[in-house]
Parts: structure tokens; C-alpha cells; sequence
């Protein structure tokens, strides 16, 4: 099984990729972007837009991880996948080394699989998960999906009623927006999310 996201980011960040029990018990890391590769559990090759798609081995990566805790003297610690659900986060780490002021750091993480669970050996990276990046200085918001595929977009004022606002067909990977075109008045704080249209 592999696991095999998508990013882009400032230099001001690093990446780390834990996984555990999410019962209490101590995360463990089994890929650092700074570090390097892991055991050659790991693989990243470069994508148009200036992502990068990092490919890594689970069974490999639980394997090295299992020695490493039973030879530091933590056998409690081993994860067994035939007993243990385990579970996967993405760490983000910002370096906070600027002025006050400075252009803003991103980071974008997008095209998230486990190809087990959806049934592809080879994803395909035009099919990528729809993502909202909104842009609070120029007052837009930035929709991501696949070229071809219609989305709807819904916002919320409080995380649980939605509404749809819009729906289009993406003719590029991302398309900005102003927000106004999306909602008319400005309510205190508000929620968008993207969905493929069925």
C-alpha cells in the first residue's frame, strides 16, 4: 500500500509525514521534506505548476519504523496493520523566521490517495481532489479541480448549514474569483467548500 499526496510551498515550510494509533500513543515520523528520503521508502518526482507528488511506502515505511521502536526498547509502541487501525497526518512546520510585513508563506496540499482504498495502482494527477485557497488581501478566491468537470459552490456562515451559490465548469486547473461574486453581502466570517457536481 502506498500513500501519495500533492504540494506546493514556500521554502518557509517543511512537511513531515506521521503516522500512529490516534489512541493516545506517541506519533512516529516516517518522512521529513528537509531530511530527505526515508529508508528508500519514499519517492517525489515534480508536476506542472510547481507542485511535487510524494509517493511513499507504507508497508516498507511501518516495517522500519517497527525495528527502530523494538531495538530503542518500545515493543508497545508497534504498529501491526492486521490489528491496529493507523492512521495518517500530514505536519506542516512554518519555519517563522520573517518580519513582520513580509509577503505571506503558502502551502498547498491537494490530490491526497491511498490506492488500496480507491482502487488505482496509478492515479492519475488531472484527478485531483476540488480545493478553495481564498485570498484575503486581494478579496478572491481560487477554485482547484480537474479540466472538464463541473463543480458546485457552497457556503456557510457556521460550518453546517450550506448553500450552493454557483456551479461551473472548470476550462483550467484553478480559475480566481472575486468573492462578491459569490456572496452579495459580507457576513463576519464565511465557508466555502467545492464539490463535484453528480
Amino acid at each position: 500500500d502506498h500513500f501519495i499526496f500533492q504540494y506546493k510551498r514556500d521554502a518557509g515550510f517543511n512537511l513531515n509525514v506521521w503516522i500512529g494509533k490516534n489512541d493516545g500513543s506517541l506519533w512516529q515520523s516516517i518522512w521529513d521534506l528537509q531530511q530527505g528520503n526515508s529508508g528508500g521508502n519514499v519517492s517525489i518526482k515534480s508536476l506542472v505548476g510547481g507542485y511535487s507528488e510524494v509517493m511513499i511506502d507504507l508497508d516498507g515505511s511501518i516495517v522500519d519504523l517497527n525495528s527502530r521502536l523494538i531495538s530503542n526498547g518500545f515493543p508497545n509502541e508497534v504498529l501491526d496493520p492486521q490489528t491496529n487501525n493507523i492512521y495518517v497526518v500530514i505536519v506542516a512546520q512554518d519555519n517563522a523566521s520573517r518580519w513582520i510585513g513580509s509577503i505571506p508563506q503558502t502551502l498547498q496540499i491537494k490530490s491526497i490517495w491511498t490506492p488500496s482504498y480507491y482502487g488505482d495502482e496509478n492515479p492519475d494527477a488531472i484527478e485531483i481532489e476540488p480545493m478553495v485557497a481564498i485570498n484575503y488581501e486581494l478579496d478572491t478566491v481560487t477554485f482547484s479541480g480537474a479540466i472538464g468537470k463541473t463543480y458546485e459552490v457552497q457556503v456557510s456562515k457556521n460550518l453546517k448549514n450550506w448553500n450552493v451559490t454557483h456551479s461551473f465548469t472548470l476550462k483550467e486547473d484553478s480559475e480566481t474569483y472575486p468573492i462578491s461574486y459569490f456572496i452579495q453581502e459580507r457576513p463576519r466570517r464565511s465557508f466555502f467548500r467545492l464539490r463535484e457536481q453528480q
